[in-house]
C-alpha cells in the first residue's frame, strides 16, 4: 500500500488538533469537551456519504438527541457570554465543530484505507505518525 496516501488522515489530524485548540481559546474547557461530541454527527454523515454505510432510524434518532444536547450547550455558552469584551464564543464553537469534522474525516479515510488497501492498522498508525512528524 502506498505510503503517501496516509498523508491525508495525518493532515486531517493536524487540522483537527489545531482548530480544536483555537476553539478552546474562546470557550470554557467544559463547553469545549462537550462540543467535541459533535464528532458523532460528522462521522455518521461521512460514513454514509463515503463508506456507503446504512444507518437506521434508531441511529439517526440517537444522533438527533445528542445534537440537541450539543445545541443546548452551545446556546447556553453564547448566552452566558454576557457581552464580555474579548470573548467570541460563537467563533470558538465554529472552530470546535470544524475540528470535529476534520477528526471524523480522519476516521473515515482511515477506514477506507484499511478496507481498500488491505493495510494493517499498525501500518496506518505508523505511517500517519511519520507524516505527522514531517
Amino acid at each position: 500500500s502506498p505510503f503517501g496516501i496516509f498523508a491525508i488522515p495525518a493532515a486531517c489530524d493536524a487540522l483537527a488538533t489545531g482548530l480544536s485548540g483555537i476553539g478552546m481559546f474562546y470557550v470554557s474547557a467544559a463547553v469545549w469537551q462537550m462540543l467535541r461530541g459533535s464528532i458523532i454527527f460528522f462521522a455518521a454523515v461521512f460514513s454514509v456519504l463515503f463508506l456507503k454505510k446504512q444507518l437506521f432510524a434508531f441511529n439517526w434518532t440517537g444522533i438527533l438527541i445528542a445534537m440537541s444536547g450539543l445545541a443546548m450547550v452551545g446556546f447556553a455558552a453564547i448566552w452566558d457570554e454576557g457581552g464580555r469584551e474579548g470573548q467570541n464564543v460563537g467563533l470558538g464553537i465554529l472552530f470546535i465543530f470544524l475540528s470535529q469534522a476534520f477528526a471524523a474525516a480522519q476516521m473515515v479515510t482511515e477506514e477506507m484505507y484499511v478496507k481498500s488497501y488491505d493495510a494493517p492498522p499498525s501500518q496506518i498508525v505508523g505511517s500517519e505518525g511519520l507524516w505527522g512528524v514531517l
